[in-house]
């Protein structure tokens, strides 16, 4: 529609008041048209005014209630305001209503994830797991869900179908990572020495100096050679003896 295209460009040119006139005219001429209070309300957003743009999305929600777009933008808004309980019934409300996509869906469970309501993420994974059997995100999601919840062996399966759906229809999803920690080991050995009988020397609020190694008194760490030694001043430093390697260093995962 010609006011969606007046709108937008008068609100990217930062002509936001002109922008809510347009706005205001078009909704009032629509009858409460969705798109229009969409609309409306992304420009009250962005004018940092969060409760008027509730309000429109609410009146948009109303005129449109199997819509998708309106009663998501709500709940992000809600979302956005703090409100995350109020959000959830939005989000409830959505998923599974045949217009509510997969995209939709996960971004739900992960509200509820992350607000620890997960049985009731599980109950909207159900829902859009319905609308959304191919859905590789879903089945992604739900493998999260359970994982948290304690049933191991059904996250397992949920992750393991997640991948066959994404190659098989073309949906990589983001595969519901919601936080993840790498754990990158590094274990400093090496088969041209022995790893038997290591025996680590522990040195004490070391002092700055040269460190000669006990077990092999010509194998000496010294301050010339390795200046980053001086960082370590008084702080406790974990050698080989000079016999074997450590068979750790600063990157360790395992030792």
């Amino acid at each position: 529609a010609t006011w969606v295209a007046r709108t937008r460009v008068l609100d990217r040119w930062g002509r936001r008041r002109e922008a809510m006139r347009a706005l205001s005219a078009a909704t009032a001429a629509s009858g409460h048209d969705a798109l229009a209070l969409e609309d409306r309300a992304y420009v009250e957003l962005r004018s940092g005014r969060l409760h008027d743009a509730i309000a429109s999305l609410r009146v948009g929600v109303a005129a449109d209630p199997e819509g998708a777009g309106a009663r998501a933008d709500l709940a992000r808004a809600l979302q956005a305001l703090g409100d995350t309980a109020a959000a959830l019934v939005e989000w409830r409300a959505l998923v599974g209503r045949p217009r509510a996509s997969a995209e939709h869906v996960v971004e739900a469970v992960g509200v509820a994830f992350r607000a620890g309501r997960l049985d009731e993420a599980l109950a909207m994974l159900d829902a859009g797991s319905a609308a959304h059997p191919s859905s590789a995100a879903i089945s992604a999601a739900r493998g999260a869900v359970l994982y948290a919840i304690g049933r191991s062996d059904e996250a397992i399966a949920s992750y393991e179908s997640a991948r066959p759906l994404a190659e098989r229809h073309g949906d990589p999803g983001d595969l519901f990572v919601d936080h993840a920690i790498a754990l990158c080991a590094h274990f400093d050995t090496s088969p041209e020495t022995t790893g038997k009988n290591v025996r680590p020397t522990v040195w004490k609020k070391y002092d700055g100096g040269d460190l000669t190694l006990p077990g092999d008194k010509t194998k000496v760490l010294r301050v010339a050679d390795n200046p980053a030694m001086k960082e370590y001043v008084g702080k406790t430093l974990v050698t080989t003896d000079g016999t074997t390697l450590l068979g750790a260093d600063d990157k360790a995962g395992i030792a």
